[in-house]
């Protein structure tokens, strides 16, 4: 698990013995595209708040073979733009998967992927969210 603030936590819902409040189990496997239809990946598994079970990211992993050098890209759920055979979501900072780029999911300077994946997008994170309301 990983606290940001104020005990949110966020966990891989495929890592735990949690339900998610919403149906999102059923994106696991389906192809993640850029606003011009170019392949990131596919859905790996669901970020989820441990408190109230709401997806947050999306793990995209791309590349490899037989499990070795598989390139993760965690993607807000804010970034998802379409949904239909596939995720259709916004691309700013991340790095193009199609041309095998190795690069791994950035990190913040307190180490956490899941903020760095919300400044890539631009998106603020609901943790944020939560404080500015206050």
């Amino acid at each position: 698990m990983n606290t940001i603030s104020d005990g949110l936590e966020l966990v891989y819902l495929g890592r735990t013995d949690l339900e998610s409040s919403s149906p999102c189990e059923h994106v696991a496997g389906m192809a993640v595209v850029d606003q011009d239809g170019l392949r990131l990946g596919e859905v790996d598994d669901v970020v989820v708040d441990v408190r109230d079970r709401q997806p947050r990211l999306l793990s995209v992993v791309s590349g490899g073979v037989l499990g070795l050098g598989v390139t993760e890209t965690l993607v807000p759920i804010e970034a998802v733009t379409e949904i239909g055979d596939r995720l259709r979501v916004i691309s700013p900072g991340v790095p193009d998967v199609t041309d095998g780029d190795p690069t791994p999911t950035p990190t913040t300077d307190d180490g956490s992927p899941f903020e760095a994946a919300y400044e890539a997008y631009g998106v603020v994170p609901p943790w944020r969210d939560v404080h500015s309301a206050r």
